[in-house]
Order: C-alpha cells, then structure tokens, then sequence
C-alpha cells in the first residue's frame, strides 16, 4: 500500500499544529506496524516546508519508508508541482492530508480535489481553533467557493474527467480527444458545453 502524505506549508499556531501533525503520524505508523505482515506500507511525499518535512523526519524516526519526490522546474517550469502531485496520485491507494482549511492558492486543497475526484480515499485533518479534525469529503465539497480555480473540478456536470465504478470510459473530451480534459488552473481554459454531454 502506498500512502501519499500531502499537507500546508505553514498554520495558524505553527508549533501546535507541528505537535498534532507528529502526534498523527504516530498513529498511522503504529497501524502501519500492525499491518505489516498482510501489506507493505510505503509513504510518499513532496518534500516541501512544513508538513511534507515534519512528515519525513518523523516516520523516517519511526523506521518507515518514505520517498520523497521533489517538483522538476526545469523539466515543467511552473506547472512542475501540479505534474509533481499528478505522478504521486497515479501511483497511491490512500491519501493522508494535512490542510490549513484555506481553498485559495492551496496545492494541498488541490490535492485533495484531485483524489475525490478520481475516488482515491482521502483522510482529510483540517486545522482549528482547537487542533485538527477529520473533515468529511461532503463537508469539503459543500464550502468549496464557487469562484476557486479548482471548483469547476467537483462539480458533477462540470467538463472534467468521468468514469463509472469498474473505470470504463464514458465519454470522450472533444478538445483533449480523451477522458482528461483541461485543467483549468494548469491549461487556462476549460472545454465547451459539449463536453458536459455524455457520449456512448
């Protein structure tokens, strides 16, 4: 089992939320002790400031495996983090996600979008004033403001990506001529209306 660890830069209360993070990680590696002799567990991560690297030293401290897998700006330029997290999705079963409860300008947000999106399940810690709690996928969705890049991506009529339960294709994106269509955060637009159309 692959884990792909992704969370916010910097929180209100930085060194609480540090302790709650580490205090979190704990636990998963705890689980992931017990269920060592039915699964391998393997953590993945993007290696930024913050959560990615409280996240390294703590489960490396623990004798987990982690790999980290830093954006190629040369390579991708500025989408290099948007390629960075893509990869990281394609190859994990479960996401642990440590979110500072901003949409805007948010890779974690973005993050957490994606894995809904492609029904990759997704352990969502949103801080508060008290610490962090589990936030629902429902909750998430329902305050995903209307204007946010990444809304469009949540919205079931929306021209995004779309398959059924056993992963056969239903429909064709008549920009991309693939189940993919734009992004628009990384491409700048989106697709017609025809897009929204079901095709057998």
């Amino acid at each position: 089992m692959i884990i792909l660890i992704t969370g916010s830069r910097k929180f209100p209360r930085q060194n609480a939320a540090e302790i709650g993070i580490i205090n979190l990680l704990r636990e998963i590696s705890n689980m992931a002790d017990i269920n060592r002799r039915n699964f391998h567990t393997t953590f993945i991560c993007g290696g930024a400031e913050g959560t990615d690297s409280i996240a390294i030293k703590s489960l490396r401290y623990r004798g987990q495996r982690i790999f980290v897998l830093k954006p190629n700006y040369k390579k991708y330029g500025n989408y290099a983090t948007h390629q960075r997290n893509d990869f990281m999705l394609n190859h994990a079963n479960k996401v642990l996600a440590f979110w500072h409860g901003v949409y805007y300008k948010s890779g974690t947000a973005s993050v957490i979008v994606k894995s809904i999106r492609d029904g990759i399940p997704v352990l969502i810690n949103v801080w508060t004033d008290e610490g962090f709690r589990v936030m629902e996928e429902y909750e998430f969705k329902e305050n995903v403001p209307p204007d946010w890049d990444w809304a469009k991506v949540l919205n079931k009529d929306g021209p995004f990506r779309r398959v059924d339960l056993e992963g056969q294709e239903l429909y064709r994106c008549p920009k991309t001529g693939t189940d993919i269509c734009p992004d628009p955060v990384r491409d700048g637009y989106v697709c017609d209306e025809e897009c929204t159309r079901w095709k057998e």
